[in-house]
């Protein structure tokens, strides 16, 4: 199989950053003791088909670090040793999302064909505050669903109404159980990767991110200078970028009528993909269609689309890999007049489940500065900028009344660092 040459050459870096960077050691290293973190054995398959076997380990930390004798969580973790041996420091992966599960994501970067982070070092997944393995797990919870209508067109403002009683719900389940929103944030979560790399008993780490796990690894490095080794951080996600720019959504729109312009058989079918999308837009503003739909209970039903729920596709589309290679596809069908995957993403978006809290406390408490907000609000308004804010979500809808903590202009302000990083 042939790989292509950018491909191959970030490859080539990436083994390059840690062999040049993880010196070994004059002689075997000795185990270190992990103070605190109890373990039992944990077996799973590696990305190579092969047997992995590993340990999964479990640490108290406190909820609130202002409060070192009060509630605390479990911080769940894997550990895979290393094949080489004398290993460099061991490489933290923190997982994206926020909400990602480490012990489960790193298996692929630890053990995949073109680099095996298992040859470099110890490769520890740590399941982060809040989720997965980690308890309390705060996607473990009955689900808090919009309940927006199907008749008509539905606008920001109602589903602004919608999710801010979805997310009050979701903050009274919690507050409850004896959960405090505050204390679930990318500072204290950073805080807890420290208190891991204390327990296991290291002087210095590799840091392994990328989307959220970049955003947290960035407030690792602020906090705790002088403990990372390396770092290799794919899609950043800077302090202050949380809240996506309506100008950045634009360009990455702008971006993909490019490449289907430049590919013949996507060309064809879609000659001019930004006109498409503003024809379509103005269509639905002009008349709304009628999309018959299957709701969650499958029962049949009507759902009533306008150009909102265009926005709102097309930025959740423009969100992953996989949704750009969807999204010509997805426009040509509506030039076709087949509105049916239309019809399932605006059904989704208006009774679908919100995220789990711990990605909306995570997300809101990094927040925006006043400027970016403003900035925002500038550019939402902007009707060059053809989805608006719509990628912003929850961020736009919930955080003002979502219980999170804020973690102030200094988390969010220029970050120096003398660690080297592999951006």
């Amino acid at each position: 199989m042939r790989f292509p040459r950018a491909f191959v050459n970030s490859t080539a870096v990436l083994a390059a950053a840690f062999s040049c960077s993880l010196p070994l050691a004059a002689g075997a290293r000795p185990m270190r003791a992990a103070d605190g973190i109890r373990w039992e054995p944990y077996e799973t398959t590696g990305a190579d088909g092969r047997p992995l076997a590993g340990e999964l380990g479990r640490l108290r930390v406190p909820e609130d670090r202002a409060e070192p004798d009060g509630a605390t969580v479990e911080i769940a973790l894997v550990r895979f040793r290393s094949t080489n041996p004398e290993p460099g420091p061991p490489i933290f992966f923190l997982a994206g999302g926020p909400g990602g599960s480490g012990v489960e994501g790193c298996v692929g970067p630890a053990t995949g064909r073109m680099v095996r982070l298992i040859e470099y070092g110890d490769v520890i997944g740590i399941e982060q505050r809040g989720t997965g393995r980690s308890v309390p797990n705060l996607a473990d919870a009955p689900e808090f669903t919009n309940e927006l209508p199907l008749d008509r067109p539905v606008t920001r403002e109602d589903t602004i109404r919608a999710t801010r009683a979805a997310i009050g719900r979701m903050v009274a389940h919690w507050r409850e159980r004896g959960v405090d929103p505050t204390a679930y944030d990318t500072a204290a979560s950073a805080d807890d990767v420290e208190a891991v790399r204390a327990a296991l008993g290291e002087e210095r780490i590799v840091l392994w991110g990328a989307s959220y796990g970049t955003h947290l690894g960035l407030a690792y490095l602020r906090r705790h200078p002088g403990r990372t080794e390396r770092a290799v951080l794919f899609r950043v996600e800077g302090p202050d970028h949380t809240f996506k720019l309506p100008s950045a959504v634009q360009a990455r729109l702008e971006g993909l009528h490019r490449l289907v312009a430049a590919d013949a058989e996507a060309a064809r079918g879609v000659p001019d993909f930004m006109g498409s999308v503003r024809s379509l837009l103005a269509r639905l503003a002009e008349e709304p269609v009628e999309i018959a739909v299957t709701a969650r209970d499958g029962a049949p039903a009507t759902i009533v689309c306008g150009p909102y729920d265009l926005q709102m596709a097309l930025a959740g589309l423009l969100d992953t890999r996989e949704g750009l290679g969807h999204a010509p596809l997805f426009v040509r069908g509506l030039l076709d007049g087949d509105w049916s995957i239309l019809g399932e993403l605006a059904l989704d978006h208006r009774r679908g489940p919100l995220p789990s809290a711990m990605t909306l406390w995570m997300d809101c408490a990094s927040g925006a500065s006043a400027e970016r907000r403003a900035r925002i609000e500038r550019e939402a308004r902007d009707p060059a900028n053809l989805l608006s804010d719509a990628m912003d979500g929850f961020h736009v809808t919930g955080c003002d009344d979502g219980g999170a903590g804020d973690a102030g202009d200094a988390f969010r302000g220029p970050l120096q660092s003398d660690a080297r990083v592999l951006f």
